[in-house]
């Protein structure tokens, strides 16, 4: 500063000065299965940042090509794929839904790694969403959801009150179960899964089959889709073979006949080599008994003469269609039709929690819009349909959600994705898991915009912590908090004609502090704000004017 005129000069240094911005509203992490790349080394239990999908692909494995298996499972004779590793999945899926920065938190060993869910996530303050990636057991489920909700910022908790937990309801014998959480009004439930455009694995011959020798194909233990397929091709050529052996004694026989001037119908011969070339390329079991039919009809005719030459070879032909007919049954139709089974399988599409997905509308929304706009009415990317996971029946089954249905779901605190003609598949819910009676905490964005701003203005206040509990460093908190509070009233995300309406910020003594908490070293700052809420219903009230002309 230059001089000019004398006087008396006051330079202040390092005075307080305070400014808030806003942070980062939707950073999930995505607690689940994730396959690392160094040598397949389980991942220790800490958290993660992904900043990008080739982020991600450096240090995790994209697929499931590690761990996806189907399995021989003897109760009910079922054979079943093993797919529970979505941890890769629900990170794409968070991208592609619009999501940005995220972290991952291994959890392989689900059972030791349970308890240190919790700490993990508290090293990386940043963290704002909480999700759940995999399909496990009820009791599993209920256990993470239970973690979750500890650092959602309940009374009793001792969590960042900035955290929100997205979690899913399912089926439970037809009936909606929702977990139980520890902080309603910091939890949004979704239903039902998503049927996803991604797959397992990229390499469906590299799927391993387990368990496969108890069965009646007795399989060796451990085989893959690409083995199997070179097993049923090297059956074909077997069966190929044993065609050429039948057809050339048929023709023996045949000629035999010729000779001896017995005559046979054609219908016979030509129903013969028709049945094996039929077996042979469809591998069909419908037409496996028309070669046996044939003989039996053969038979009948030449034994008229039972002395014959022709008859005396038709043994050693009966034995040659019989031992066609055993390697078609007994193997190469077993083969191929579990070849078909498991290619099927490996080829199920990946089916995800519908929370994960929301976890990258959130993102999307807020970057967009703003967190005070609800995240819903959004159309997901990356879905081909909608499926109930019934954890009673264990089953998985299209499902579409109607009024009545989405009815039920409100009345259970769930929101609904729901498909739409025309526009897919769209988020058709914003309320929190809240009770009926805390109608303050009904809507996600309320919830979340309180958070924001508890976690901004902390933040912010932080260089405050040791200065003058006086007047000085009360009118910068203010100041500091009204011009942030009036940006958001300038995005709309308050409502009020006015400043004065749409906010309001106190700190001082005998406002809202008592000598007794000044001498006791205690700032209070008491923030009011009025937030928008979502127009959910939209009443359109029609008249008709009988009188008009």
């Amino acid at each position: 500063m230059s001089y000019q005129t004398p006087g008396v000069y006051v330079e202040e240094s390092n005075a307080l000065s305070l400014g808030i911005q806003s942070g980062q509203t939707a950073v999930p992490v995505f607690v689940g299965h994730f396959d690392a790349i160094n040598n397949g080394a389980v991942p220790a239990v800490q958290c993660v940042r992904i900043d990008s999908w080739l982020s991600f692909t450096q240090q995790f494995a994209s697929d499931s090509s590690q761990t996806f298996s189907i399995d021989y499972v003897s109760i009910d004779n079922k054979i079943v794929a093993h797919g529970t590793y979505l941890g890769a999945a629900s990170v794409r899926m968070f991208i592609e839904n619009g999501g940005g920065v995220c972290y991952v938190l291994p959890v392989n060993d689900f059972k030791k790694a349970i308890q240190y869910i919790g700490p993990a996530i508290d090293l990386c303050p940043d963290i704002t969403l909480l999700c759940w990636c995999e399909h496990r057991s009820e009791d599993d489920d209920q256990s993470i959801v239970n973690e979750l909700g500890k650092l959602t910022g309940s009374a009793n908790s001792g969590g960042m009150q900035s955290r929100f937990l997205l979690i899913d309801a399912a089926l439970k014998n037809n009936t909606v179960a929702v977990p139980a959480v520890v902080a309603p009004h910091h939890a949004a439930a979704y239903f039902p899964a998503l049927r996803t455009a991604y797959r397992y694995t990229a390499n469906i011959e590299a799927v391993v089959l387990k368990g496969f020798d108890k069965s009646s194909h007795k399989l060796r233990s451990l085989l893959n889709i690409k083995e199997l397929r070179e097993r049923c091709d090297d059956n074909l050529k077997k069966l190929s073979d044993a065609e050429v052996g039948v057809k050339k004694f048929a023709m023996d026989v045949k000629s035999a006949a010729e000779a001896e001037k017995i005559t046979l119908e054609a219908f016979s011969w030509d129903t013969m080599f028709t049945s094996l070339h039929a077996i042979k390329d469809s591998v069909d079991t419908s037409d496996s008994d028309a070669v046996a039919k044939s003989y039996e009809k053969l038979k009948e005719k030449i034994s008229e003469k039972t002395d014959s030459k022709t008859f005396k070879l038709l043994p050693a032909f009966k034995k040659l269609i019989d031992d066609y007919q055993t390697l078609c049954r007994e193997e190469v139709l077993p083969d191929q039709e579990l070849l078909k089974t498991v290619i099927k399988l490996a080829n199920e599409p990946v089916v995800l929690r519908a929370s994960v997905a929301m976890a990258g509308v959130y993102a999307r929304t807020d970057r967009e819009r703003g967190v005070w706009k609800a995240p819903a009415n959004v159309e997901l990317s990356s879905v081909t349909g909608l499926v109930a996971v019934d954890i009673g029946n264990k089953t998985v089954s299209d499902i579409r959600i109607d009024d009545v249905f989405n009815e039920t779901l409100v009345k259970n605190k769930v929101n609904a994705i729901r498909a739409f003609s025309g526009r897919g598949h769209v988020v058709w819910g914003a309320r929190t898991m809240a009770g009926p009676s805390e109608t303050a905490w009904r809507y996600v964005s309320v919830r979340r915009l309180f958070s924001t701003v508890e976690r901004d203005v902390q933040d912010a206040l932080r260089v405050a912590i040791f200065e003058p509990n006086s007047q000085p460093t009360w009118v910068s908190v203010r100041l500091a908090i009204s011009h942030y509070l009036h940006r958001l009233w300038q995005d709309k995300a308050l409502t009020g004609a006015t400043p004065a309406e749409a906010y309001f910020v106190r700190v001082g003594l005998h406002e809202t502090m008592t000598e007794e908490d000044v001498n006791n070293g205690r700032m209070l700052v008491s923030i009011g704000l009025a937030a928008v809420r979502p127009a959910e219903f939209i009443v359109l009230q029609l008249t008709q004017d009988m009188g008009a002309t």
